[in-house]
């Protein structure tokens, strides 16, 4: 039995591999009346099912059976998906071995044609916005050079340990996304981070309500 699971853990990371499908994923079950939402979605993102997406809900918002109830927030609700790109594990492999245009380049790549699904309370519909429309990447370059020794750690403890770790002096990268949401007038902005529990993503309405939304990006969500 332990060398059956050996063996198929090893050909699912294979065709995670090769059809770029993510090696650890949480799963976003949705509740039967969201069938047509999610046909919308396969329709104008088959991305988003083959690949996943990041949910962005309330502060309650995780993975599991728990998702559709944390997932709308606003006036009126709404629930967003922006396609997922990277985990955590992933863009610090990137920062810690890439030379710094290398990185910014790829990083850029990656982000730029990141798409957003939009969802409208008790999954009534859903459309996708293909791409979006700016995309900053922020990556303090003193961080970068001193990622490069790995005998560094990224995260910080607490207390003085300056010369422990990298972040606490030198900035703390993110990658922010914008889309306009040309059928609600929505200005929506992504705040991606690879640090567990500290992506968000903004909603301001046409009347400049802003509703906050909480991102889980340390795995991709898989739509059930």
């Amino acid at each position: 039995m332990t060398a059956y699971i050996r063996w198929l853990s090893l050909f699912w990371l294979a065709a995670s591999l090769f059809l770029g499908v993510p090696a650890t994923a949480g799963t976003l079950p949705l509740p039967p009346t969201a069938a047509d939402a999610k046909q919308a979605i396969a329709n104008g993102c088959p991305d988003c099912i083959s690949r996943g997406v990041t949910p962005c809900g309330t502060g309650d918002v995780q993975f599991g059976k728990r998702f559709p109830k944390v997932f709308f927030a606003g006036k009126p609700a709404r629930g967003y998906l922006p396609g997922f790109r990277m985990d955590a594990g992933e863009f610090a492999s990137l920062a810690r071995t890439l030379p710094y245009t290398g990185l910014m380049d790829t990083l850029r790549a990656r982000f730029v044609d990141t798409p957003l699904v939009v969802v409208d309370g008790k999954f009534a519909a859903a459309r996708v916005i293909p791409k979006a429309s700016d995309v900053d990447i922020i990556f303090p370059q003193p961080l970068h050079q001193c990622l490069a020794d790995k005998s560094k750690t990224w995260g910080c403890c607490v207390g003085a340990c300056e010369n422990e770790c990298c972040e606490k002096s030198l900035g703390s990268p993110r990658i922010d996304m914008r889309w306009d949401d040309t059928e609600t007038g929505d200005k929506l902005t992504f705040h991606y981070s690879s640090t567990l529990g500290a992506s968000t993503l903004t909603r301001e309405t046409t009347d400049g309500k802003t509703t906050l939304y909480w991102c889980l990006t340390n795995e991709a969500g898989m739509l059930q």
